[in-house]
């Protein structure tokens, strides 16, 4: 048992060590009264030690294999509109950080989040026809010394008194330019899709090589599908 313990707490987290352990302890007893019973069986008493034995493979897995981060992304909102001959897009999405992305911030590290937006044209007689795949990246940042956040598109940034204003910015794109409108036909569907991520690859590159909190670092929304039509202009009356 004593081994079991050390071999945890080098290899787990606190809540998936506190898991096995409670499995390691139910699995105990199970054997405990399987010899007990003094089964006549020994038939019947291998395959139940083999229960126990495939229980704790289970057991060790799916707790090894449940994501560690509660970080949590989701597109809300898609509006494609036309302003001065572009198509832009007003989006909004629900983004909260863990724990683990939170002290990074605090400490000096910035995090850089990507609005993915992927544009197709249907065609019934062959595959679809892609017009627009591109994405929007902001960085997150704090400043210890001003005790300030900032959100930074290519060269321009903007700055914030707290991280609650901060992320609430980062949760709201508006009027982004996706698209020369001409590149559409009027009063034809378009179908898009659109996804938030946390950009790994512009981590800090020892964050990248650590496999075991790479969970902690997970933070995707779903593809969020759309559909959106350019209205053909209608002729003015004289």
């Amino acid at each position: 048992m004593a081994f079991f313990t050390d071999y945890l707490n080098g290899r787990c987290c606190e809540r998936e060590r506190r898991d096995r352990l409670n499995l390691f302890h139910n699995v105990s007893m199970m054997m405990f009264v399987t010899h007990r019973l003094s089964l006549k069986s020994l038939r019947w008493h291998h395959a139940c030690l083999g229960l126990v034995a495939l229980l704790i493979w289970l057991g060790t897995n799916v707790a090894g294999a449940q994501p560690l981060s509660d970080a949590q992304a989701d597109v809300l909102r898609i509006e494609p509109v036309v302003v001065d001959a572009q198509l832009s897009m007003d989006i909004d999405t629900q983004l909260s950080l863990n724990s683990t992305m939170r002290q990074a911030l605090n400490r000096g590290l910035p995090l850089f989040f990507s609005i993915e937006v992927k544009i197709k044209q249907p065609r019934w007689w062959w595959f679809d026809k892609d017009l627009v795949d591109t994405r929007l990246t902001r960085r997150l940042s704090f400043n210890n010394l001003t005790q300030q956040w900032h959100i930074s598109t290519g060269d321009l940034s903007v700055t914030f008194a707290s991280f609650d204003q901060a992320q609430a910015a980062l949760r709201r794109v508006r009027n982004w330019p996706v698209a020369l409108s001409d590149r559409f036909n009027p009063d034809t569907t378009y179908i898009g899709q659109v996804r938030i991520r946390l950009d790994t690859t512009q981590l800090a590159r020892p964050l990248q090589l650590d496999p075991a909190n790479r969970n902690d670092w997970t933070l995707s929304s779903p593809w969020k599908a759309f559909e959106f039509m350019i209205r053909r202009p209608t002729a003015s009356t004289p």
